[in-house]
């Protein structure tokens, strides 16, 4: 994991209890003065890794809660990077949040991979390398159980006339 080393902008640190671990992450983009606050994460040792077969049936998902109110949404874009330096970015939505709301709590945040547009921005989708979290305004959260999942796409209701 790596993230903004500006300390005034971002701190990300780790816990471990019982048989849990997770993240912290305390950001400030506005009162830090950085113009970009983030993290990113690598798994198993950096190695590419192959979403063009799981393209529609995965998604990016991780546990979330916040050590200070309620938050309807995430003030955070997503993305995933490949090796030639090739980025898909998506933000997030009320839909992606479980129960529409985040508090102190354990809420599941699920961010289907179709959201991504690599095909639009020309990115590998068989290397990837990492998944990129930028944050923007401020906020205190915990993280935890970030992993790739699979995902039934919704089925649209169809009404026959």
């Amino acid at each position: 994991i790596w993230f903004t080393q500006n300390t005034d902008c971002i701190k990300v640190n780790r816990h471990a209890e019982e048989n849990r671990e997770w993240i912290t992450i305390v950001w400030n983009k506005p009162g830090g003065g950085c113009d970009w606050v983030g993290m990113g994460i690598g798994w198993n040792g950096w190695s590419g890794k192959d979403f063009s077969q799981c393209i529609d049936s995965a998604a990016l998902s991780f546990n979330i809660k916040t050590n200070k109110g309620v938050m309807k949404n995430l003030p955070w874009a997503v993305g995933f990077e490949d090796f030639n330096g090739g980025q898909a970015w998506t933000g997030f939505n009320t839909n992606m949040i479980e129960g529409g709301r985040i508090d102190d709590q354990w809420t599941r945040v699920v961010v289907p991979l179709y959201a991504f547009p690599f095909t639009n921005r020309g990115v590998d989708i068989a290397n990837i390398k990492q998944v990129i979290f930028q944050f923007e305004t401020s906020g205190d959260v915990l993280m935890d159980h970030i992993e790739i999942i699979p995902y039934n796409v919704p089925k649209i209701k169809t009404f026959n006339l």
